[in-house]
């Protein structure tokens, strides 16, 4: 069935909705439902962690009898297996709804099959409302289910003139407090955050989301393969509620981890190349067999530049402060050995500038990373 005028009005809605379990939910993917009859809502609800209950279920039982004949807008495809919990089908069955709008198509093929179930048992369902909003927000579950690997988001700050640092390696705080906040609501979304060793050094960063009232940490992890920059006092190992993996080389020596054992760090040995440095398809295999779906990269230039290099960054967003730096020695917001042609730069499509306070925020999708994710709509 064709969509109507007012199911992207009430799909909007579900989409908020979802968005409440964001960073919270894997390895199930954040969901929000609203089952409306006329212009009226009889019932709304998020899907908050996995095992829990899924958003039509609660949608429906807040809507009740009344739910018999009305139309219920989902973010995705309603479920038609038994996993942890039952399939959402059959509770919509059972219900009586007589419509249901998704937004975007199951790619689980243990899961998939719901729409052409309900439009078997003879309810209308459309699918595809506002497909392009539901796949950015389910990005992190369809890398999951279709890459098997994390989706990774990189964010870094520099000056005008693309200064990280100044030359003595100093970069607190470029930007305003209002980009700061929107960082630690990023953080809030994730299921990890990451950093290499030299920023945990320089910066001694907490990477926590106490800008975010009633946030919770991300896992926070550190990629210091020889660990010559990671020390026991450092906050990120003191602070916060999450834990922390440290990401070192396979091969370094069991009593360099000695001094770490009264601290919330877990050690995550990987295999590490000539030069000492651990491949970032390595790192983020790993990170997925520990269901991290949803990677947020901060940093530092050197890394940042070696997760663009081996194209496994799918959104980038570049924070811009209104400063200058004027010293070429200052430290470049990304850093490479690799020599560059300019007619070979790394292109960004799907370009978004907007300002946050003052400083000038642009968010991008690399054009040499895999390919976006594919999802087709039925």
């Amino acid at each position: 069935m064709a969509p109507l005028p007012h199911d992207e009005f009430w799909m909007k809605r579900a989409l908020k909705l979802a968005a409440r379990g964001a960073g919270r939910t894997a390895p199930n993917p954040p969901v929000g439902a609203v089952v409306v009859n006329g212009e009226r809502v009889l019932g709304e609800g998020f899907h908050p962690k996995a095992g829990a209950p899924h958003a039509e279920v609660f949608a429906l039982a807040a809507a009740g009898p009344a739910a018999r004949g009305a139309t219920l807008y989902v973010t995705l495809e309603p479920c038609a297996h038994t996993g942890r919990t039952p399939p959402c089908t059959l509770a919509i069955l059972q219900a009586g709804l007589a419509r249901v709008v998704y937004c975007v198509s199951d790619p689980n093929p243990l899961a998939a099959g719901g729409a052409a179930m309900l439009a078997g048992a003879g309810v209308e369902v459309t699918g595809g409302v506002l497909a392009q909003q539901g796949r950015e927000l389910l990005a992190p579950f369809l890398s999951a289910v279709l890459r098997r690997r994390p989706y990774v988001e990189l964010k870094m700050a520099g000056t005008l003139d693309g200064r990280a640092a100044d030359r003595f390696g100093a970069s607190r705080y470029i930007t305003s407090e209002a980009s700061l906040r929107r960082v630690h609501r990023m953080r809030d979304r994730a299921d990890a955050v990451l950093v290499g060793g030299r920023t945990l050094e320089l910066d001694d960063p907490q990477l926590t989301c106490r800008r975010v009232r009633g946030g919770r940490d991300p896992v926070r992890v550190i990629l210091d393969p020889m660990l010559r920059h990671a020390r026991p006092q450092q906050q990120v190992f003191s602070t916060g509620t999450s834990r922390v993996i440290l990401c070192v080389c396979d091969q370094l020596p069991l009593q360099a981890r000695e001094g770490f054992s009264g601290t919330n760090a877990i050690f995550l040995p990987l295999p590490c190349n000539a030069d000492g440095r651990i491949r970032s398809t390595d790192l983020l295999a790993e990170l997925f067999a520990l269901e991290i779906h949803h990677l947020l990269l901060e940093g530092g230039p050197n890394t940042a530049a070696a997760f663009l290099e081996d194209g496994v960054v799918d959104r980038v967003h570049f924070v811009y402060a209104p400063r200058l730096m004027l010293d070429r020695d200052a430290v470049p917001v990304l850093a490479s050995d690799r020599p560059r042609r300019m007619e070979e730069p790394f292109a960004l499509s799907n370009l978004r500038v907007r300002y946050v306070g003052p400083d000038l925020w642009i968010e991008g999708v690399p054009m040499r990373s895999e390919d976006p994710l594919p999802v087709r709509e039925r």
